[in-house]
């Protein structure tokens, strides 16, 4: 059994996969998972708990959130109530992605977002669930697939060619994880 689980999504409230996401939570934490990591900067953190602790109703926190910038559409009700399920019943939410603005951050192998994510996820010392962006949750079976957006074509000499995902950091540091992506 994993001590990690990493669910790889699309950030939208949109997707088949975010719906198989919110079935399976609740199924997640009657094993025995009480940690729920999400891939959401820190300044979210007071309308999510505001959210989860029955403040903010879900127009209050979408007007709330809108507020800060256009990440509203990646909140909708069913997850936000999953999130709320989550913390009534004790279990615990953490923030994984301490960037903002992302260009902020160096984007190399040790520095970079996904070495953040393995840092926080991999010092969580109890079982966890994250929901992360896709690219972060991949398993490559060889280093010479990078990863590009659509619209880039790949540069065998870029510098973060080689980089590891989190989930590829967790593996490499011998946790039990479990990733769909």
């Amino acid at each position: 059994s994993p001590d990690i689980v990493l669910l790889g999504e699309r950030h939208s409230s949109k997707t088949e996969f975010r719906r198989i996401i919110l079935r399976l939570l609740p199924e997640l934490f009657s094993i025995g998972f009480r940690t729920l990591a999400l891939e959401l900067t820190p300044d979210y953190r007071y309308q999510v708990n505001s959210f989860c602790s029955g403040t903010y109703n879900y127009l209050t926190f979408l007007n709330s959130v809108k507020v800060q910038g256009n990440f509203a559409e990646c909140f909708d009700q069913s997850l936000l109530l999953v999130l709320r399920f989550w913390v009534q019943n004790n279990g615990k939410l953490i923030f994984v992605n301490s960037c903002d603005p992302i260009e902020s951050y160096p984007t190399t192998n040790e520095m970079g977002r996904d070495h953040i994510m393995f840092s926080e996820i991999a010092s969580c010392n109890e079982k966890i669930v994250a929901i992360l962006g896709n690219l972060h949750c991949q398993l490559r079976m060889s280093r010479e697939i990078q990863f590009v957006s659509p619209d880039e074509v790949p540069d065998l000499n870029n510098p973060n060619f080689g980089f590891l995902t989190a989930a590829e950091k967790l593996v490499r540091a011998n946790k039990k994880v479990y990733s769909f992506a």
